[in-house]
């Protein structure tokens, strides 16, 4: 049974990987590759913004593939969850049942275009016009004692850094 336990790395890092993994899942379907692979891909790109989440939010999750867990992790901790994450539940099937040869019914092309659909659509709590993004800015700025803290990373927020700068401009983009 996985464990729980805390994670070096920051949400940047579940970003980024999450990232990779849903441009994987966008690939055209290799000859000899299977729907099912790609799905798991779509589905690995799911976990890993939710972890994201966790990680941006201080919080520490239990290695799992179970992306309705996740999100009720989240929602018990007070993170509202966006109804596009909701519905990401659907996802968990490839990476338990259709990830290794099994009885189960091969995936359809259908089902893998329905499974990647999730990448046309904004993150609910992204902030998308400059107004919302300042808001962040300013919001994230006045917390960033906090942000540190919870990442168990002991930082002088009074000296300026480009990696501090980095950091607070990509949280604006999710800071209300």
């Amino acid at each position: 049974m996985p464990q729980n336990r805390s994670t070096p790395e920051g949400p940047q890092d579940w970003l980024a990987r999450s990232k990779g993994s849903l441009a994987l899942a966008k690939q055209p379907k290799p000859k000899d590759a299977f729907w099912e692979d790609l799905c798991f891909q779509a589905q690995q790109a799911a976990e890993k913004a939710i972890k994201a989440l966790y990680q941006y939010k201080g919080l520490s999750f239990r290695y799992t593939h179970d992306l309705e867990e996740l999100g009720k992790g989240l929602e018990d901790s007070g993170v509202p969850i966006p109804s596009i994450i909701k519905e990401a539940v659907i996802l968990t099937r490839y990476a338990f049942e259709t990830r290794y040869p099994s009885p189960f019914e091969p995936v359809t092309e259908e089902e893998y275009q329905e499974a990647v659909r999730f990448k046309n659509n904004k993150p609910e709590w992204e902030n998308c016009s400059i107004e919302h993004y300042l808001e962040g800015l300013y919001g994230f700025t006045s917390d960033i004692d906090g942000y540190y803290q919870n990442m168990k990373q002991d930082v002088d927020t009074t000296q300026a850094s480009w990696k501090m700068m980095a950091r607070i401009l990509l949280a604006a983009r999710v800071y209300e």
